[in-house]
């Protein structure tokens, strides 16, 4: 047996996997007697398969005495494994191919791209191509409608246009996302100020090359905000994982030290969301061991980390089927995660997103987004 034997869960043995591929120090060697199924079942439940096996890469490369000990341990597993990293990986291609085909046909349009979230954060990943694709969400300065009608007219493609935030179009197996605003602040009212505020930060989005097409992506200070937002709205209703975690965690890696963290405070508690966010970055401390200097020195509570922690590691089956009633109870738990995020009651949301609902369902053509989100426009 190895003289390193192994004391840590899939879960830690995962955690060091991250530690590794970010190159964070940890505190003991990696086990060998890991429980190597059950860390790659885990990896590839929370979208961290690819950039889990970056860790152990690390592990060869920095430790070469340790790859026929390593190789011996994980035997067809890493082949296994590397073939999961690859189809991350092509993956990733095709969803890049897309992007490209998609900004391109509205930059010769004529309109300005924002490209949120997924394209943006895979900058700063160990490995760009190693973070799971998502949809395609673009923010285009007010000129959404006009694109939705071009699109519809060029590439046919038949669009919903009854979202809070948003229209959407498939995209073969890719959802597109055209957005009016950032936030829902037809569910929440309260987040009409830091709309605004992001919209206006918008305005100042650096432009970068995507194999010479010229799109644009949030600044730093744009996603401080929105990012935890965006987040926490998955947390309460929608499930959250491990992978929206890390992004979180990377980005703070390359920004942190720089972020002006007392204005993130301040949008956070016009949100409702501080204490969400405050734990959030506790858990980044405890188990990814985030550098000081990259977060803010601010209070900690424990239970609720151990708690929200919890809530990430065992995800609600979303796609599981559920009745009216068991979709109401489901709803009702979530009241407590409603109050760390958002600043109004619960009651009146209830009643809102039970009408969001049955109009996107039942009165598909009852309005546009557009219309909606005009004066956010």
């Amino acid at each position: 047996m190895s003289s390193l034997s192994n004391s840590l869960s899939p879960l830690d043995t995962l955690l060091w996997l991250l530690r590794s591929a970010q190159g964070q120090k940890n505190d003991r060697p990696l086990p060998i007697d890991s429980d190597w199924q059950a860390v790659i079942d885990l990896a590839m439940s929370q979208g961290l398969d690819a950039v889990a096996f970056d860790g152990l890469e690390a592990v060869y490369a920095q430790q070469p005495e340790r790859a026929d000990e390593l190789d011996a341990a994980l035997g067809e597993k890493k082949f296994e494994w590397m073939g999961y990293m690859m189809q991350v990986e092509q993956d990733n291609e095709a969803y890049l191919g897309k992007l490209r085909k998609l900004t391109a046909f509205l930059h010769d349009e004529g309109f300005k791209v924002l490209v949120m979230k997924g394209y943006g954060l895979s900058l700063d990943w160990p490995v760009p191509a190693h973070r799971p694709t998502g949809d395609i969400d673009i923010y285009l300065y007010g000129q959404g409608e006009k694109a939705d009608q071009r699109l519809k007219e060029e590439w046919g493609v038949k669009i919903k246009q009854n979202q809070d935030m948003h229209s959407n179009f498939p995209y073969g197996k890719t959802l597109v996302e055209n957005h009016a605003t950032f936030l829902n602040i037809v569910g929440h009212p309260s987040l009409a100020g830091i709309e605004r505020f992001l919209e206006q930060e918008a305005l100042t989005a650096p432009m970068v090359d995507l194999d010479g097409i010229p799109i644009h992506i949030p600044t730093p200070r744009m996603n401080a905000v929105y990012l935890p937002l965006h987040m926490a709205g998955h947390f309460v209703f929608a499930g959250m994982n491990l992978r929206q975690w890390f992004d979180w965690a990377v980005f703070v890696s390359r920004y942190g030290a720089s972020l002006d963290w007392k204005e993130v405070r301040e949008r956070m508690e016009e949100a409702g969301s501080l204490r969400f966010l405050q734990a959030i970055n506790g858990l980044l401390v405890k188990h990814l061991s985030i550098p000081s200097a990259c977060l803010p020195d601010w209070e900690r509570d424990p239970a609720l980390e151990d708690r929200i922690w919890q809530e990430i590691l065992h995800p609600r089956d979303l796609h599981a089927k559920r009745n009216v009633w068991r979709k109401l109870r489901d709803f009702f738990e979530a009241g407590w995660r409603f109050r760390i995020v958002y600043r109004e009651t619960f009651l009146p949301y209830f009643f809102r997103r039970g009408w969001a609902s049955f109009r996107v369902r039942r009165l598909p053509h009852s309005r546009s987004v557009w219309k909606t989100n005009r004066q956010s426009n």
